[in-house]
C-alpha cells in the first residue's frame, strides 16, 4: 500500500547528519518520523509521548517544531514532525534525559523500528517568518 510518502530509511534512533535545510540563513534540521503502535500499546505511547513533549516544551529552546500526528486511515499509526533550528539543537534534544528516556521506552510499545525521513527545506515558514532555500 502507498502512504503518500518517499520510501523511508530505517535507522536505530535519529543520528542523521549535516541537514541542507535553511533558516534566516542558516541550517536547521527537520525529520519526518513514523510509528506503527502495537493496538494495546496506544495509550500508553500516547502518554509517553505527552510527557516528553511537556519536556520539550521546558527544555528545549532550539526546538522549533515538534508535532505528534495521527493519521486517519492507520489509527495504530503515529507520525512525528519535527523542526530544530539547527543541528546542534537536535543534537542537545537527542542528548536531553527526557528524550533519552523516550528512545529507551518506546520499543516496548511499537511494532517494529520507526521509519525516518529527513527533509530538504525548499520554502515556507516557521513562526510567521517566511523561510527559503
Amino acid at each position: 500500500m502507498n502512504s503518500g510518502l518517499p520510501s523511508p530509511g530505517r535507522i536505530d534512533g535519529y543520528g542523521f547528519k549535516n541537514s541542507d535545510l535553511l533558516t534566516r540563513g542558516r541550517a536547521v534540521f527537520a525529520l519526518v518520523v513514523r510509528f506503527t503502535v502495537l493496538p494495546d500499546h496506544l495509550e500508553a505511547f500516547d502518554a509517553l509521548v505527552s510527557d516528553t513533549l511537556a519536556q520539550i516544551a521546558l527544555h528545549e529552546p532550539g526546538t522549533l517544531v515538534y508535532l505528534n500526528h495521527q493519521r486517519d486511515d492507520h489509527p495504530h499509526e503515529r507520525v512525528f514532525y519535527e523542526c530544530y533550528q539547527n543541528e546542534e539543537a537536535f543534537e542537545a534534544h537527542e542528548a536531553q534525559a527526557h528524550t533519552i528516556r523516550f528512545l529507551h521506552e518506546r520499543s516496548q510499545h511499537l511494532a517494529g523500528p520507526p521509519d525516518v525521513w529527513r527533509l530538504e527545506s525548499l520554502d515556507g515558514l516557521i513562526r510567521g517568518e517566511p523561510r527559503a532555500r
